[in-house]
């Protein structure tokens, strides 16, 4: 079922400030938080938290469309690029990391499938960065935004810890 989750595209172009002299290509730091929603709700009618976690995958074939979803064998060729490990049961997971110039999915899922539950899911970029949610195969809904350095995409959904770089700077 983890192909049919909420998927969030994210493109970075612009590089950070910091870069110069880095001997790999110019980087993007990001800071993406994943926050449950209405657990005190949730909690006063007998359930905690679930435990929740994100993955990131550099994507290629998205690059001028918006309304693609990737499906059961995207996922199936594709490891992440990055993801929070182990999957927590907090209120808030959220992750810093430096990634190269690019196109990447954001997957928010829980650790158990069939679990469902209501998400924010917050995207900072030192640089300008666009987002757009992808249709979700559940339920075909679809929102969109775009920011200079911040996104926040509330829905309702399935949805840290150290994420490596994956660029040194």
């Amino acid at each position: 079922t983890y192909w049919t989750n909420p998927q969030f595209k994210i493109r970075l172009d612009e590089p950070d400030d910091d870069h110069a002299g880095s001997l790999n290509e110019p980087c993007c730091t990001i800071l993406v938080g994943l926050m449950q929603k209405n657990r005190r709700r949730q909690k006063r009618m007998g359930e905690g938290l679930l435990s929740i976690g994100y993955s990131l995958y550099q994507v290629k074939f998205l690059e001028s469309s918006t309304d693609v979803h990737a499906g059961r064998a995207f996922f199936a060729r594709h490891q992440p690029a990055a993801r929070t490990d182990p999957y927590v049961n907090l209120r808030e997971v959220s992750s810093r990391m430096t990634l190269p110039r690019g196109q990447y999915l954001i997957v928010p899922s829980t650790f158990e499938p069939y679990k469902n539950g209501e998400f924010c899911l917050r995207v900072f970029a030192e640089k300008q960065a666009k987002s757009h949610d992808h249709k979700s195969m559940a339920d075909g809904s679809s929102e969109s935004s775009s920011s200079d350095g911040s996104s926040e995409v509330p829905t309702k959904h399935s949805a840290g810890n150290k994420i490596p770089q994956l660029c040194e700077g």
